[in-house]
């Protein structure tokens, strides 16, 4: 997907092991792309179902801190996915939204936090620079 593909909501999903899932559905929707617009890399079964691996990337938005609907002025950070994206076609086990994997971050160096108390959960790329005062 392209930096000025339409923005849309995923889900961290910590339990999922790939990079990114997106439902046929959604993807015609939300980002106004097909399938057959990327080319096909492989397959994994995704919610029961046999489902085509596509290559292609995936692009966070910042928001600003502590407003999760307020986009900041940054620009999109690519999320190079080595193993491509799924496209799942089986809405009755899918989940509601998009959901993006621990792999994904994995191999875009990525951090993410979650703050239980006080219902916060970031995603920020790894500091360059550590200063010791």
């Amino acid at each position: 997907m392209e930096p000025n593909t339409p923005r849309f909501p995923a889900v961290l999903d910590t339990g999922f092991n790939n990079s990114f899932v997106i439902h046929r559905q959604q993807l015609a929707q939300w980002a106004g792309l097909q399938p057959k617009q990327f080319k096909a890399i492989d397959s994994m079964t995704v919610y029961g179902e046999e489902s085509p691996l596509l290559a292609g990337n995936v692009w966070l938005h910042p928001n600003e801190p502590g407003k999760r609907d307020t986009f900041s002025g940054q620009p999109p950070f690519c999320v190079q996915l080595d193993n491509g994206f799924a496209v799942a076609s089986n809405r009755a086990n899918a989940p509601r939204l998009p959901l993006l994997g621990l792999r994904a971050l994995r191999w875009a160096n990525l951090h993410s936090s979650i703050d239980g108390k006080n219902c916060h959960a970031s995603i920020r790329t790894a500091r360059r620079f550590w200063i010791f005062g």
